[in-house]
């Protein structure tokens, strides 16, 4: 959400698409994680986070596929948590998000 609010209109005309990229990734930059606690049921995690998502549907705004298994009419509320990752680890990470475990 900062993100889509922080990106100059400037940037939008110049860019498109790419201007949300480019803010985000300088966000990142200076970026720290949060840290905190999520109990859900079967499980609690404690620590830092980058990203804590609970989706009703598989995709977030901008069409971004953030929780694939999530259905809209299941009455269920799916969860997805970034952890803190080396730069390297990107690739996995994104793995995992589109393919994550039950």
């Amino acid at each position: 959400a900062e993100v889509t609010a922080e990106t100059p209109v400037e940037l939008k005309n110049f860019l498109g698409g790419g201007a949300y990229t480019l803010t985000g990734v300088v966000k990142a930059l200076g970026f720290k994680p949060y840290d905190g606690s999520i109990t859900i049921e079967g499980g609690r995690y404690d620590g830092e986070m980058l990203l804590g998502a609970f989706c009703n549907s598989r995709l977030a705004g901008g069409g971004q596929q953030l929780a694939p298994n999530a259905m809209i009419d299941d009455g269920l509320m799916d969860l997805t948590l970034v952890r803190p990752f080396l730069p390297h680890e990107l690739p996995k990470v994104i793995e995992e998000i589109n393919n994550p475990s039950e």
